[in-house]
């Protein structure tokens, strides 16, 4: 069992700058999960679910 359990839904943080079309875009993943366990306390066991990426 996971001590704190995130649902990723998308959104700014998720998207890139491209500059062909000067818009942002949406990743193809989130890279939440890496950013949250560099963060977070070694004793903590967080858990992801993705829900969907919204834009």
């Amino acid at each position: 069992m996971s001590d704190i359990h995130f649902i990723i839904t998308g959104g700014t943080i998720d998207k890139s700058y491209n500059p062909v079309t000067e818009k942002p875009e949406l990743d193809e993943g989130s890279f939440i999960q890496e950013y949250i366990r560099s963060k977070i306390r070694p004793c903590l066991e967080p858990s992801f679910e993705t829900l969907c990426m919204i834009g």
